[in-house]
């Protein structure tokens, strides 16, 4: 399963986005995962709503966030170095929506 990733850099989690499993759906409703790499906590399901993830309080109350966007990275812990494709600062969750827009996921 390909995926994209997200990292918040600021607050260190990773969204996870399946890309197949998302064609033609909204973006808002995209089934995620995700991690907060600082405390290990994950989604208790499966897969979540991507709006539910970018509500969470550690997300929306902590803005702006630096977003690196990457497919691969190597490492585990502290030596965890992603491969990032672009970064974008956004301010808010709609500029999250604006950034997976121009993906073209």
């Amino acid at each position: 399963m390909v995926s994209i990733k997200f990292h918040f850099k600021e607050i260190d989690w990773v969204i996870y986005i399946p890309i197949c499993e998302n064609k033609g759906k909204n973006q808002i409703d995209y089934l995620v995962t995700y991690r907060n790499r600082k405390s290990g906590q994950t989604q208790k399901k499966r897969r979540v709503n991507l709006q539910e993830v970018i509500n969470k309080p550690e997300i929306d109350n902590s803005y702006p966030h630096s977003i690196g966007v990457y497919l691969d990275s190597s490492g585990r812990g502290k030596k965890w170095i992603p491969e990032y494709l672009l970064t974008k600062k956004i301010l808010n969750n709609q500029g999250f929506v604006k950034l997976l827009n121009s993906l073209k996921l």
